[in-house]
């Protein structure tokens, strides 16, 4: 019991840690990853907490970055989040609006419901629907599965 709390303090502290000191990890965009053609993939782009999107949303503005969540993408529903419970307890301004085509959405469907890493233009203004959510992904040009809901998280131990 103590290890599972343990373990999320660890990773709660190191994110605090790096979001304090305003550095951003720079990521190596992958152009064969790219899930739409209305913009190039970039060569360089920030991995960025979405704590810090919502945190200092001015700053962040405007940029490609990429994000890591847990997203659900369905008509008119689609979101990238803080955490699976932000998505379940309808917790939208701990996420971000994920602007897609119908035919984007319909393609990536078997991504849904599960964390994933998110390349776009960030968009401090544009809420998504109802304005509930605290910004925007648009020109989405990366969407790829991080981490599988219910799969056990890699250790590097065999």
């Amino acid at each position: 019991m103590r290890i599972k709390l343990f373990i999320p303090m660890v990773l709660f502290a190191l994110l605090m840690s790096s979001s304090a000191c305003g550095d951003s990890t720079m990521v190596r965009a992958d152009p064969k990853l790219s899930v739409t053609n209305s913009e190039p993939v970039s060569e360089t782009v920030s991995l960025i907490s979405i704590v810090k999107l919502i945190a200092e949303p001015d700053r962040f503005n405007g940029k490609r970055v990429q994000v890591i969540g847990f997203a659900h993408l369905e008509f008119e529903d689609n979101g990238i989040y803080l955490s699976k419970e932000d998505y379940e307890y309808a917790l939208t301004m701990n996420g971000l609006w994920l602007s897609m085509s119908k035919l984007d959405l319909a393609k990536y469907k078997e991504l849904s419901n599960s964390y994933l890493i998110v390349e776009g233009t960030f968009n401090a203004a544009r809420k998504g629907q109802y304005n509930a959510f605290s910004g925007s992904m648009d020109n989405i040009t990366l969407v790829k599965r991080w981490a599988k809901v219910g799969a056990k998280p890699q250790t590097g131990e065999e």
